[in-house]
């Protein structure tokens, strides 16, 4: 597998069809780790290399995302109260407050909470995953070996 479709198909377009579908839970535990598998392509490590979630997921907010994002990742805050709370519990913290089409309030705090809104945050995980692509196909960054089992459509 190309890491076109890779990024493309299996990244992107799902994630998107969950949104389009209302599964929005879902979509955002996927976007959660979609951020941390871009990281993968920015570092010399195997893709299923291990104890190395956090450092991709922050490589991923700091080179190819808009700086906000950066800048609310201070200690870490993206990662532990959204990626991790996502993906371990299925919910976020009480800190995050997750929206579907409300784009005016992605990344702004409210009622002290952050805002996350699906639509934005999908759009900028296309974004950092064409930026990779951009990037692979310059030669500045090595291509990695993609070898996944997949149910066929």
């Amino acid at each position: 597998m190309t890491e076109e479709e890779y990024i493309r198909k299996h990244i992107v377009k799902e994630i998107r069809n969950l949104l389009k579908n209302d599964h929005l839970n879902v979509a955002f535990v996927m976007m959660a780790l979609a951020i941390e598998v871009l990281g993968a392509f920015l570092d010399d490590k195997p893709m299923k290399a291990k104890q190395q979630s956090k450092k991709r997921f922050r490589n991923a907010l700091y080179h190819l995302f808009p700086g906000k994002y950066s800048r609310l990742n201070k200690a870490d805050r993206l990662y532990n109260q959204f990626r991790s709370s996502m993906v371990h519990v299925f919910l976020p913290s009480s800190h995050i407050q997750l929206l579907d089409n409300e784009p005016s309030k992605h990344l702004e705090e409210a009622n002290g909470k952050l805002c996350i809104d699906a639509g934005m945050l999908i759009d900028d995980i296309e974004n950092a995953g064409e930026s990779i692509l951009k990037r692979l196909n310059s030669g500045e960054l090595r291509r990695k070996r993609i070898v996944l089992g997949f149910i066929e459509d």
